[in-house]
């Protein structure tokens, strides 16, 4: 679950939030990382192309933006991403949840 966060109040709300239930996300994350172990494969090479540089980020695909993410179509491809600015990944995944 993606969670759009747009003001530095809400920022302040959740960073204050990790902080008093640090175990319980622990939890969370370890229960995600065991429900979806193609997904977790695929954002281990993802992240490891990105620090080694056999991954470059884009732009936007959408806006041309250049903080961008790398959205996957498809977790058994993890070098093949779309680039999307944070307010476009969340939409993707809207649409994915919409079915």
């Amino acid at each position: 679950h993606i969670l759009h966060v747009s003001t530095a109040e809400e920022l302040a709300y959740l960073a204050d939030y990790r902080k008093g239930n640090v175990e319980k996300l622990r939890k969370a994350h370890r229960a995600w990382m065991i429900a979806h172990p193609n997904r977790k494969k695929c954002k281990d090479a993802y992240r490891y192309a990105l620090n080694v540089g056999k991954l470059k980020r884009g732009v936007c695909d959408v806006c041309g933006a250049v903080e961008v993410d790398g959205h996957h179509t498809d977790y058994e491809k993890p070098l093949e991403v779309v680039w999307l600015c944070r307010e476009h990944h969340l939409e993707a995944h809207a649409l994915l949840r919409k079915g």
